[in-house]
């Protein structure tokens, strides 16, 4: 948490200092002893692929859209169409950093961990998401820098709206 406050920080200060605008969000993660360990501000997103269980999103968007589908004045699909799907309200570059998410969750052996931007899960859906995951995760040359290859252009291909970036873990 200490260090997304550092960031935020330095954003923030950077700003003042430049008489600029700049934000970003984070998501950030971190496997130790069979424990996945994640923090997140924004709308960049972690995923935790089990099979058999399949896709699940860890994080939560901090976007006014995300609020209204939890208020259920949203339909969840309207946070791909609606611009308040994009419009966030939690993002580094702020005044004042008030929360900052943390996960915990207990990984197994064959687990996959994805961490992507807004540009990756708005262009890919889950449903997608989860079959590209299952594929890889089932063949024999499973290369987690390959499968993060196959997401960015599949993300590309499908419209290549925003910051497409993504980053895989194969639990071992």
């Amino acid at each position: 948490r200490e260090a997304v406050r550092r960031a935020n920080q330095v954003i923030y200060h950077c700003n003042a200092d430049y008489d600029t605008n700049r934000a970003s969000t984070l998501t950030v993660a971190l496997v130790y002893k069979r424990h996945l360990y994640v923090a997140s501000i924004g709308d960049s997103r972690a995923y935790l692929y089990r099979p058999g269980n399949g896709l699940q999103c860890i994080t939560t968007d901090h976007t006014l859209g995300a609020g209204l589908v939890d208020a259920r004045l949203f339909k969840p699909e309207e946070i791909y169409t609606s611009p308040k799907g994009k419009q966030l309200y939690r993002y580094l570059g702020q005044p004042h950093l008030t929360q900052i998410d943390t996960f915990h969750i207990p990984v197994a052996l064959n687990d996959v961990v994805l961490l992507c931007t807004d540009g990756l899960w708005h262009m890919l859906r889950d449903e997608r998401l989860e079959a590209l995951l299952s594929q890889w995760q089932a063949s024999a040359s499973a290369d987690p820098q390959q499968l993060a290859r196959t997401l960015v252009d599949e993300a590309n291909e499908a419209g290549g709206e925003g910051n497409i970036s993504a980053i895989v873990v194969g639990i071992m």
